[in-house]
């Protein structure tokens, strides 16, 4: 089907994110973590400002096993994006789409590695439900709290560990980055 089609191609290039500590014989210990998105054949990833924030030691795994350290290269809190990079060379990058022409109702494909459950990244389908949302995501304090606009929401389900991971349309290309999780206590 079409959607095997995309999965097929866009799990290799969706990675999972993993954020730690060396410990004192140094050995990694990761602490946290999210989803990743190979953007460049160079070793660029995206993921999401959240998953990499005040991390120090960083590491990517791709559905294969292979697994790098990354150096991260910028992030922006308001946007909520980070961007990460690996020393490894012909990698296949994510085909990039373009998320001003999405309409409500056009499928939407999430892939990410939830709740770390190995390496092979999770597919769920779904639609775009919204355009332009705005949701108020943050922490305990007044001044850590931000709040994301322009946001493309979908039914795709998306849950912990899928942050940093690719939304992507009917043509397999990647028109967003899962970011964020609204639940009510009726369900996300």
């Amino acid at each position: 089907t079409q959607i095997v089609s995309i999965a097929e191609l866009a799990t290799q290039t969706i990675v999972q994110v993993q954020v730690g500590n060396i410990s004192e014989i140094g050995d990694f210990i990761p602490n946290g973590g999210g989803s990743g998105v190979v953007i460049s054949d160079k070793g660029l990833i995206i993921t999401n400002h959240h998953v990499i924030d005040g991390s120090t030691e960083v590491r990517v795994i791709f559905e294969d096993g292979r697994m790098y350290e990354a150096e991260i290269v910028g992030s922006d809190k308001l946007t909520d994006v980070g961007l990460v990079k690996i020393s490894a060379q012909n990698l296949i990058p994510i085909n990039l789409g373009n998320s001003n022409v999405l309409s409500v109702g056009d499928l939407a494909i999430a892939i990410g590695h939830p709740l770390t459950l190995g390496a092979a990244p999770t597919v769920t389908v779904g639609i775009i439900s919204a355009l332009e949302r705005r949701l108020d995501v943050g922490g305990d304090t007044l001044d850590s709290a931000v709040t994301l606009f322009g946001l493309i929401q979908t039914d795709a389900p998306i849950t912990r560990g899928s942050s940093g991971g690719a939304l992507i349309n009917k043509n397999g290309e990647l028109v967003g980055i899962t970011t964020a999780i609204a639940t009510a206590d009726v369900g996300a």
